[in-house]
């Protein structure tokens, strides 16, 4: 699992519907701020410590450092400007975490092949008769 994980709250009507865990870099979180730029957003650390909330139009609200918020923003003015679109960090993160699952379960399985299992597949194909 990524070690710095965040959780992304998107508000809509004064409720969120529950954390959204994603990579939390500058850059995803600015990914996440623009992603659902129409609500209000709060990004926290993985022990839901506040991090940064927005305000919606992908404004910042509320920024924990000031280093921080010079980082978020590096990316976050691209995309506000329309230079750059922002990617669902979410649906990335939840799908990189199926895929380390999936790479765990095949090794411990030991479904991967290696070479000589490779050469194997190779010479099956072709059959006994070299066709």
């Amino acid at each position: 699992m990524a070690k710095n994980v965040a959780l992304g709250y998107v508000y809509t009507n004064g409720y969120h519907d529950g954390k959204q865990p994603f990579e939390g870099t500058p850059e995803n979180i600015a990914n996440f701020i623009m992603y659902n730029q129409d609500h209000y957003t709060i990004v926290t650390d993985r022990w839901d410590l506040f991090l940064v909330s927005s305000m919606p139009g992908g404004f910042l609200d509320r920024v924990r450092d000031m280093d921080l918020r010079d980082d978020i923003l590096e990316h976050l003015l691209p995309m506000q400007m329309g230079d750059k679109e922002p990617v669902d960090v979410v649906k990335k993160f939840d799908l990189e975490r199926k895929q380390e699952a999936l790479d765990a379960l095949a090794e411990e399985k030991a479904l991967y092949m290696d070479e000589d299992m490779y050469d194997l597949a190779d010479e099956f194909e072709l059959g006994s008769n070299g066709v």
